[in-house]
């Protein structure tokens, strides 16, 4: 079990003030995962292989990027063609900023 000074020191570091009451209780609490701790150090892993990555095996589903430039007239039109509405040679868009309508007195 850990001591009184030991369970201060721990909720000085974390920063939490405890009641007595709640030092008996950590120190409990405490021991207690440091035991399961323990006992999880006696496991034989001598044959357990490493596996730093659980998503190593994964492949990237993602399309691979192009390089689109547009400086090219031709990829101008392309990019230009896919907008839903166009002026002036620029996507148009809907006005996010509006302000709002005041009536005048």
């Amino acid at each position: 079990m850990l001591s009184k000074k030991e369970i201060e020191k721990i909720a000085n570091l974390a920063r939490i003030k405890l009641t007595e009451k709640e030092k008996e209780k950590m120190a409990s609490e405490l021991a207690s995962t440091l035991g399961y701790i323990d006992k999880l150090k006696e496991v034989n892993t001598d044959n357990v292989e490493i596996n730093e990555n659980p998503h190593h095996s994964l492949l990237n589903v993602l399309r691979a990027d192009g390089i689109y430039s547009h400086k090219s007239a031709e990829n101008t039109e392309r990019l230009l063609s896919q907008a839903p509405e166009i002026e002036g040679g620029f996507v148009k868009v809907k006005n996010i900023f509006s302000r709002p309508k005041v009536e005048k007195k």
